[in-house]
This record gives C-alpha cells, structure tokens and sequence, in this order.
C-alpha cells in the first residue's frame, strides 16, 4: 500500500482524487462510503432514463450484513423525481427540487465523494439549462483549488456569454424539455422564433433553437443557428460538438472531417471522444477510406468492442490493407480477455504489413504483458517513428523505460506525450484496460478520472475492480458518484447491475441490463449475464 501511494504521487494526480479511488480500491469492504474523503447517435446528449426502480432499497455487504438505505440513495431518488418532473414540463417544480438537492449534497459530509457529485450534478444542469443552479452548485463545492481546472473547463464548455434572467432560464429550459421529452420541436422552434430580442442577446437560446430545427431535420437552418450560437460564444465547447454533429447528419462529410480535426485538440476534454467519433464517422463516408475500419474504430472509440468484433468477423486476413482491421480487432480481443486471439491478430497484421504503427504498438503490448520489456521497447520505438503524435505510444514508451529503470526515459517520453495532450483521459484509459494490472492498472485508472472526471469508462472500470475485491461500498459510492452525470454510457448500467448482482439483488440488475442493452444491442457480457439472471429466476 505504501509503494503505490509512493508511485501515485509521483504522477501529479489531484491528491484528493488519488486517497478517495485507493480508499475504494484497497480497503475493506466494512468501511463506510462516507469515511473516504474526510438510433441517432448519444454522442454529447442528456438522457432522461432514471434507474429510480434499481435503487438500493435494501443492501447487504459480500458477507451478507445488512446495512440501512444511506443518504446516498435518498439523494440519488431526489434527483431522479426533479428529473422526472424537468421532463414531464414542470420546470419551476424541478427547480425548486434540484435547489434543495443541491444544499443536500452540500451539506452530506462526504469528503470528495460529494464534490464530484456536486461536479457531476452541476454539468448534468449545464446540459438541461439551468445555468444559475449549474453555478451554484460549483460554488458549493468544498475542494475549490483541488478541482479548479475541472470546474473552469466545465463554465467554458458549457456556460452561456450572455446572462439570463431566471424568467428566461425558465422558459428556455421549458423550450428544452418541449423539444427532446414532449416531441414539440416544432412548436418550441415557432415560439422560440417569436423572441427575436431573446435571439439576438442569447448565444443559448439560438442554441436550443439548433437543436429543434435539428430533431426536425431542418440541417441547414440548425446549422445556422448553431453558428450564431458560436460567433456570440466562441468558446462553448458544447456549441462546437453539437456543429459537428449537423454536420455530419447533414451529409457533409467534408466538412464535418475538417471540422473535427480542427477542434479536436482545443474542444473540452469531456469532449475529445466524441468529437473523434464524428470524425471517424465522416471519414467513414469519405472517398478513399475504408468505411469498415472507420466504422468500427468509431465503435471502438464508444467502447463497443462487442460490435467491433461482429463488424470486423469476415475481413479478408490475405488482403494487404486488412493490417489496421487486424490491429483494431487485436487491441478489442486484449480489452475483452482474449489474449490468443490478440496475438492471432496482432501477427496477422504484422505479416501484412510491418511498418503499420498500430500493428507494432501492439505487438509490443504482448511483449510488455508477459514481461519482455526489452523487445517490447523495440516494438513501441518503432511504432513512434511511425507515429509521433500518438499520445498512448508515448506513454507506453515511458512505461516501458520504468520498468526498465530508466528514469531519465521515463520522464522524457511522459513528458513528451503531456505537451501533445495535457489531459489524456482516453489514453490512460487504454493502457489502463490493455497492458497493466494491479496497482499500476488503478494508477491508470485514476489518471484516467483526474484528466476527465466525467468520463463513465474509467469509473466503470473502477466499479468493477472494487466489485472484484468485494468492496461494496466503495463501488456503491462510485454508482452515487456517477449516478449525477445522467449518462447514456451502457457500461454505467453494467456495473451497476454488477453490483446488484453482487448484493443479490436480482431483478434491479437484470433491469440495469436491459437499459444497457437498449443503449448497445451488441454487448455480449450484459446479454449473457442476462439470460443467466433470467434462467435462474425461472428455475
């Protein structure tokens, strides 16, 4: 335990970040959560879907003691009812709940587990539009200067330039809940139209006035929108995103490439991932590119790996352009456990092609998992001469060279990756679920959420290796964390059934599946342990 304190704290992570994920990690399953800090694309939308029916109403740790409903879950149910009422239209209703929610978390004493649920919470209001409580919440954050950078990235990604009045957050926020929960684009963009003064003063209210003439397929008008929207606030990342998506559903493939590149490196790191789905999507419908490895490397980019393998099944291993499928279709089967399968592909790319730099890098992950760390140096030099601008490459190099005991190279390749991407989640995130176990998999992991603490893969995987140790209320009060970002991730509701699995109780997984595999159909591991609940409860 002292030697992977000693390691996290050379890697710079926010300390409270690093204490509360150990805690989860590596204490016992008695200790209490509190204690630990004293078929359009999703892509970047806000979903209504509660879990309110899968909530701990009563638990039981991997023992089988009963503990009492927590706050967590009283505070998880309020937001899931203000929720319930901003979709059902009664705004000034879910106001008024989401207020008193928010001086409920300020007030839980739960160290850093509250402010990244008032973190989360906070961004969830962004998205719905409900700045000024948005604001509040982030003033009610405890750990200001330990979470400062995430907490001025989400104003700027979000945050409107033009002030509202709370008359018109209420009435923009009622325009949303008309356009995505009571199928009235049309009526919201008729009115919206009308508020010409609105229009002309409100970056946001042209926004929202995007995303009707969106749901209406009106593509030309919304990008109009969405551009008046950027020229009033030119740094709203979440403006930037929802242009790239018109541009894609709008058939501008072209455009929509460019678009994304150009912002790739500057838009919010929340959002890199979805930005780089849009791209590939685009290169996908793009002359002289190859729509089925763009189309899975999307996939993939979504955590998809399931789809990626079913899309990928039938390529041609003799044609000499299959080395990238064969590389994408190794790093999956290394994510999902099939190491045989990841060597298979690896070699068979490599025969193809032995300079592609995917097909070396990952040949040199097979080399680093079993240990040989000098041939696997060979393999990443050589897919960095290929490639010097991929962020994950240069992190493994310096992976490599600790392990080696060269800390001069260590340094020197982290530091290089690091001035590419200061913040790279999704990296770390890889590395994380490929190459590393043990404390050097829960550093990545944690990396991973100190870069971007609203990224669900990273704190799923959390989840689950809490789950592994039987940590119980460390992963319950990861579920309590998450359960604010409102997500649309199908691994979020993986690992919470994970965790009903894990306190016996049954239906409320099975429930949590099934929302999983509404959100991804291909998810193998949710659709086998489903039909397993389900077989059970028959017999």
């Amino acid at each position: 335990m002292q030697k992977f304190f000693q390691n996290i704290m050379k890697t710079g992570l926010n300390k409270a970040f690093y204490i509360f994920i150990a805690l989860i990690l590596f204490t016992n399953s008695s200790l209490a959560v509190q204690r630990a800090g004293a078929e359009k694309t999703s892509i970047g939308g806000f979903d209504m879907v509660s879990i309110a029916e899968a909530f701990l109403s009563s638990s039981q740790d991997a023992k089988g003691a009963k503990f009492k409903p927590d706050r967590y879950e009283l505070q998880e149910e309020a937001f899931v009812s203000a929720s319930q009422k901003f979709m059902q239209g009664n705004i000034l209703v879910a106001y008024d709940e989401y207020l008193k929610l928010i001086m409920e978390l300020k007030s839980s004493n739960a160290g850093i587990a509250s402010d990244l649920a008032l973190l989360n919470l906070s961004k969830s209001l962004c998205e719905i539009g409900l700045f000024s409580l948005s604001e509040l919440t982030l003033s009610k954050i405890e750990k200001q200067d330990e979470l400062k950078v995430q907490i001025d990235s989400l104003k700027q990604a979000y945050l409107p330039s033009a002030q509202l009045d709370k008359d018109e957050e209420i009435y923009l926020a009622k325009a949303y809940s008309s356009i995505h929960f009571e199928n009235c684009a049309q009526e919201a963009s008729f009115e919206l139209n009308k508020k010409s003064t609105l229009l002309e003063k409100s970056d946001y209210a042209n926004y929202l006035l995007a995303q009707a003439m969106f749901e209406l397929r009106q593509y030309s008008q919304s990008l109009n929108y969405i551009e008046n929207a950027i020229s009033k606030n030119p740094l709203n990342s979440s403006y930037k995103l929802y242009k790239a998506k018109i541009l894609f559903y709008s058939q501008d493939y072209k455009s929509a490439r460019a678009y994304t590149e150009k912002q790739e490196r500057d838009i919010f790191t929340g959002f890199k991932r979805d930005i780089a789905v849009y791209r590939e999507l685009s290169l996908a419908n793009t002359k002289g590119e190859s729509r089925k490895y763009r189309s899975a490397y999307a996939s993939y980019l979504e955590g998809k790996y399931d789809k990626v393998v079913k899309d990928l099944q039938n390529i041609d291993k003799k044609d000499k352009e299959a080395h990238k499928e064969l590389a994408l279709l190794g790093s999956v089967y290394l994510k999902l456990g099939n190491y045989a399968q990841a060597v298979e592909s690896f070699e068979g790319g490599y025969k193809l092609n032995k300079n592609c730099p995917k097909t070396l890098a990952g040949l040199g992950d097979i080399k680093y998992i079993n240990g040989r760390y000098q041939e696997s140096l060979e393999f990443y030099k050589k897919a960095y001469n290929g490639d010097r601008k991929d962020v994950e490459v240069l992190l493994k190099l310096s992976l490599v060279y600790e392990a080696l005991n060269d800390k001069t190279q260590a340094t020197k390749y982290s530091a290089a990756a690091l001035k590419l991407n200061p913040r790279p989640f999704f990296e770390e995130y890889e590395i994380a679920s490929t190459i590393l176990s043990g404390e050097k998999r829960a550093g990545y992991l944690k990396k991973s959420i100190n870069s971007n603490p609203f990224f669900e893969g990273a704190w799923c995987a959390v989840i689950e290796e809490a789950l592994k140790e039987n940590k119980i209320r460390g992963a319950r009060s990861v579920v309590y964390i998450t359960t604010f970002l409102n997500t649309r991730s199908f691994k979020h509701y993986f690992s919470i059934a994970l965790l009903y699995n894990k306190l016996k109780e049954y239906d409320r997984a099975a429930l949590n599946l099934r929302y999983a595999l509404n959100l991804n159909p291909d998810f193998e591991s949710a659709d086998r342990m489903l039909s397993k609940l389900s077989g059970e409860q028959r017999l």
